[in-house]
């Protein structure tokens, strides 16, 4: 069930109010980070804030290794 709007609005609220403790810069480093995690909650914020993971650099998705040459496989120009 997905979270009342209330719950939204309390939740960014309290991500707001952490910027009392942490600098608008870290803030929106945490903010980035957690996007790109797909973490968008409170305590993953916080987390990241916590263990200052907002000062590392983003993590780069491991591209995904070219398929061998084979007969059965078709180029993307098959499908134009």
């Amino acid at each position: 069930m997905p979270p009342s709007t209330s719950a939204r609005r309390i939740a960014a609220k309290d991500i707001i109010r952490l910027a009392d403790q942490y600098s608008r810069a870290r803030m929106e480093a945490a903010a980035e980070r957690a996007l790109l995690m797909g973490a968008c909650r409170y305590q993953s914020v916080k987390s990241i804030l916590k263990n200052s993971l907002d000062a590392l650099p983003p993590a780069v998705p491991p591209t995904s290794p070219t398929p061998p040459p084979h007969d059965n496989i078709r180029g993307a120009e098959y499908f134009e």
